[in-house]
């Protein structure tokens, strides 16, 4: 009730600041909930239009260890996460939803971002697909890797890239590669988060850019 709302934000006192990224498959819009116990405090609301793909910028939250709770915009659902969110205040952090083995999971990282200098760009890569094995980014001659081998479940640090050469790379996905230069427009001391998706349904055509998300934040 709003009283209990009213109580858990008196007692804790100080924010940290959160990202929300969704790499859920299926979903078209997500209502993010945290709590403790019965008390729960909508973070992210429809307004915010966190779909499939997308994330919302950093919004200050209360700092401490709460429950997620995820309502699913096709038919309402709620599901919980099986362990805490855990937040210190002064923080800024990076929340990604997923799901493995059907089953809802997040993996925070504690962003330190400082931006780019002239002509650079920082990127990133968020590794979400449970059907990929790995993947990895080389440079225009191939014989450089910038990141090796990535994981399901791995996101990566920031690295900086000079912005001339980013068109060059190339990002192989398992026996597939594509160009920088054909995902997207990257633009002078950016800093993107790259996704690599489970696909909305089974019926995609195996294009690679299937399962790409490129994100300016």
């Amino acid at each position: 009730d709003e009283d209990s709302v009213v109580n858990l934000n008196s007692s804790i006192a100080k924010l940290s600041s959160v990202a929300v990224f969704n790499a859920i498959p299926n979903s078209t819009g997500l209502t993010l909930y945290i709590g403790q116990g019965t008390t729960q405090q909508m973070v992210i609301s429809d307004s915010d239009k966190l779909i499939f793909g997308s994330y919302v910028t950093y919004k200050n939250w209360y700092a401490g260890s709460f429950d997620i709770m995820v309502q699913n915009q096709i038919d309402k659902s709620r599901e919980q996460v099986n362990y805490k969110l855990l937040l210190n205040a002064g923080k800024f952090y990076s929340l990604f939803l997923y799901q493995k083995n059907v089953q809802l999971q997040y993996l925070l990282t504690d962003d330190n971002i400082i931006n780019p200098k002239d002509d650079y760009v920082k990127i990133r890569i968020a590794h979400l697909c449970e059907d990929i094995a790995n993947m990895s980014i080389m440079d225009g001659t191939g014989s450089s890797l910038l990141f090796q081998n990535i994981k399901f479940e791995t996101i990566t640090n920031f690295i900086e890239i000079d912005l001339n050469k980013l068109k060059d790379l190339t990002i192989q996905i398992d026996d597939h590669k594509i160009n920088f230069k054909d995902m997207a427009i990257f633009v002078n001391k950016g800093i993107y988060t790259i996704m690599l998706l489970q696909p909305l349904d089974d019926s995609n055509d195996g294009k690679i850019t299937d399962y790409i998300s490129v994100i300016k934040q």
